[in-house]
């Protein structure tokens, strides 16, 4: 199972750094993001294997960079593709 964003018509996968992340969240104001989810489920007994995917537009108001300044000093963002954490309480709000 993996998740990606597509913002832009670009793949966002996880941050390679705190600024990228920066760059990535502060964007999500500018238009609305895509999460692209998906998960391959193999029967070791069987080898009978099923896959899916789920997908869902996300749009956000801007961000105001204290905000994004809180996350970012966190660290989490480094560990979600396009540095996207819509369930942390920070960003609910927006």
């Amino acid at each position: 199972a993996d998740q990606v964003v597509l913002f832009n018509k670009k793949i966002l996968e996880k941050p390679e750094s705190l600024e990228q992340a920066r760059e990535y969240i502060n964007s999500y104001g500018n238009s609305f993001c895509q999460t692209v989810g998906s998960i391959v489920l193999t029967d070791i007994n069987t080898k009978k294997r099923v896959s899916g995917f789920d997908t869902a537009k996300i749009y956000f108001d801007p961000i105001p960079s204290e905000v994004i300044e809180s996350l970012i000093e966190e660290g989490q963002v480094l560990n979600c593709a396009g540095g996207l954490m819509i369930e942390h309480p920070l960003v609910k709000p927006y």
